[in-house]
């Protein structure tokens, strides 16, 4: 699906379906915001998102949904 102004309405009146929708077209983007490599004990590099982190981002994208996109429509 794709982010339309239909979309953000139906997640700003709450709608859960609509909210999780958003936040799966912004999935990638969270990820890349937090993701880092690390380097093993075996000398490999390993590839990580910080899922904690991630939840947070997500929590803080549905308050602005619900506060802030408001006024925008």
């Amino acid at each position: 699906m794709q982010l339309t102004v239909a979309l953000i309405r139906r997640a700003v009146n709450g709608e859960r379906e609509a909210q999780d929708e958003v936040l799966r077209i912004y999935e990638p983007f969270h990820d890349s915001l937090l993701a880092y490599a690390e380097a093993g004990l075996d000398g490999c590099i390993h590839h990580e998102t910080r899922e904690d982190w991630k939840s947070m981002v997500q929590m803080r994208m549905l308050q602005a949904i619900r506060t802030r996109w408001r006024s925008l429509l």
